[in-house]
């Protein structure tokens, strides 16, 4: 069950750790993703392997990265709402995020796949890796619904004041994620591909936690009017969403021309360099 809080009620300072904590453990669990995708990956298949899926670490941030901007937004306007006990108001921004996420989610589906291989060759992507990376990104891509709904669903239960459900569901995608890659690589040997099963089915797993915990918070069930377009409240959520998925695409794109160069040096140099970037 959803713990939600009333953050505008108490003392600010105990408020604020006790729903920081989670946020803060929440992300370090999220790195794991990445850093045992690379362990397991770099030492089960070797160097190639390795640069392939560590090379799609900025391409999939560009996604990500407007995914989660957008989905924080939404999530302002909601907060907003609820702190003021404006049950009708907060259940038709629920509504219509949940509208715009899912369009959000389609656009970017169709324009990752369709622009994948001419963006991997402009990267300057070495052609020992080039078809790996693309494999791997095709099936992480199609699992953008998936992140959009989580990044959705734990932006609407931090706005009821929860940040301990999308915590507990980092850390059982983390684990799931664990798991899934040693049985999909070091068992199954399935390469590249099995990295970005286990990535995906992880985060449907923390989707499916956070779309839960949502819908059983009765100010947060949508009715069907809720769902209808409301120009208005559309447009107040873009005002907040976009903003922030620009910057994080200004900050990906960035990353995608260092990354190209990076690329240029051949995939040896690129293995090494990203291979630190993830801890980093």
């Amino acid at each position: 069950m959803a713990r939600t809080r009333d953050m505008t009620t108490g003392k600010p300072v105990p408020l604020i750790l006790a729903f920081c904590l989670p946020l803060f453990a929440g992300s370090l669990l999220q790195t794991l993703y990445s850093l045992v995708d690379t362990l397991i990956i770099g030492r089960v298949e070797g160097v190639t392997a390795l640069s392939a899926v560590s090379a799609a670490g900025w391409l999939d941030w560009v996604f990500l990265g407007l995914m989660m901007g957008l989905c924080q937004g939404f999530s302002v306007l909601a907060g907003q709402r609820f702190g003021a006990h404006q049950e009708a108001a907060l259940r038709r921004t629920v509504g219509q995020s949940m509208l715009l996420a899912l369009w959000g989610a389609l656009g970017m589906e169709a324009v990752s796949q369709l622009t994948l291989h001419p963006l991997l060759v402009l990267l300057n992507s070495p052609p020992e890796t080039i078809a790996m990376t693309e494999t791997y990104l095709r099936i992480v891509f199609a699992g953008i619904p998936l992140v959009m709904g989580y990044n959705l669903f734990a932006g609407l239960l931090q706005a009821a004041g929860d940040s301990r459900t999308p915590f507990y569901a980092v850390v059982s995608a983390a684990g799931a994620n664990i798991g899934l890659d040693l049985l999909c690589v070091a068992l199954l040997r399935w390469s590249v591909v099995g990295v970005a099963v286990a990535t995906v089915t992880s985060q449907g797993l923390s989707c499916a936690i956070c779309a839960r915990a949502v819908l059983r918070l009765p100010a947060m069930r949508t009715r069907r009017e809720d769902r209808r377009p409301d120009p208005p409240v559309l447009r107040a959520l873009l005002r907040l969403g976009v903003p922030l998925a620009f910057s994080n695409l200004i900050i990906a794109m960035g990353g995608l021309v260092l990354n190209g160069v990076v690329n240029s040096y051949g995939f040896l140099f690129m293995a090494g360099y990203n291979a630190a970037s993830r801890l980093q």
